[in-house]
């Protein structure tokens, strides 16, 4: 079996399953970790290189190979360092996404929506507000502070589309493209840290949005701290594979540690060398 982990749920499906898995991001990460409760180990995991939650080993359950080199007809994997793997049940690929708006009618639109070539919106405000469609605006396309970020965004066009604010009186807020220093073939909707893109980026939703009224009506961005942005380049809850909470909801499945009490942990990070501006995610 193989697909994409857009359509992976559970890993209580993968039972004693030999499974291999595509992709060191997020959702490559997540996945691998959850399957160790209860595929066959290891997990295997085809990686590029090397994340920022990544140890000098892998963690227990998880086994690391490179990039695939070949499918053989027989079913073999043969992977760039000449290693292989024979009978693999299930391999999940968690290489990204591709945007899609099957709702959007370009002809009666006037317009694509998207543009596939350079991979980016179209006339778009703050990467959220069309420009040429007052009552139109798409939350979680940047890649930056998933959810928090969202939080800003979605905001953000309630006040507007309320009634509460306005364009007019928010003509700052409309403000696209001007954006720090880039590194080389940074993505149109990747918005970096180590420029203060980011910051940039929700302060402008934080104007948009403005306050709440005085009776309490109107949710307010939340404060974007000193604390917090310490803690975003300086910390990170990493879970242990198997012994997460979805394990411990999941009932009579394999656990990696001894403990069965013993709760994720917080850990420092730091940062060795040039970093991809986007490490903290």
């Amino acid at each position: 079996t193989v697909f994409h982990s857009k359509i992976y749920r559970t890993p209580v499906l993968y039972e004693n399953k030999r499974i291999l898995v595509i992709g060191n991001s997020a959702s490559g990460h997540d996945v691998t970790a959850e399957l160790v409760s209860t595929a066959k180990l290891p997990v295997f995991q085809s990686r590029r290189s090397k994340s920022r939650w990544d140890g000098p080993e892998p963690p227990p359950g998880i086994a690391w190979k490179p990039v695939i080199r070949e499918y053989l007809p027989s079913g073999r994997i043969v992977f760039e360092d000449d290693s292989y793997l024979d009978d693999i049940d299930t391999i999940i690929y968690c290489t990204g996404y591709k945007a899609s708006f099957p709702f959007w009618n370009s002809r009666n639109n006037g317009r694509d929506l998207w543009d596939y070539k350079k991979n980016k919106l179209i006339k778009n405000y703050l990467y959220t507000f069309s420009q040429d469609f007052e009552t139109l605006a798409i939350v979680g396309i940047p890649r930056t502070l998933t959810f928090r970020s969202f939080e800003y965004q979605a905001i953000a066009l309630a006040r507007l589309f309320s009634g509460r604010q306005s364009w007019k009186n928010k003509k700052n807020g409309k403000r696209i493209g001007k954006r720090g220093p880039r590194r080389r073939a940074q993505k149109y909707h990747d918005i970096g840290w180590d420029h203060n893109e980011t910051l940039d980026w929700l302060g402008h939703l934080y104007e948009v949005a403005g306050l709440g009224l005085l009776t309490g009506e109107g949710m307010v961005p939340p404060i974007f701290s000193k604390e917090m942005k310490w803690a975003l380049e300086n910390l990170k809850k990493y879970p242990e594979p198997g012994n997460g909470e979805n394990d411990k909801k999941m009932g009579p499945t394999r656990r990696l540690k001894e403990n069965d009490n013993e709760d994720d942990s917080w850990v420092m990070v730091r940062r060795e060398g040039q970093k991809d501006s986007l490490w903290f995610l």
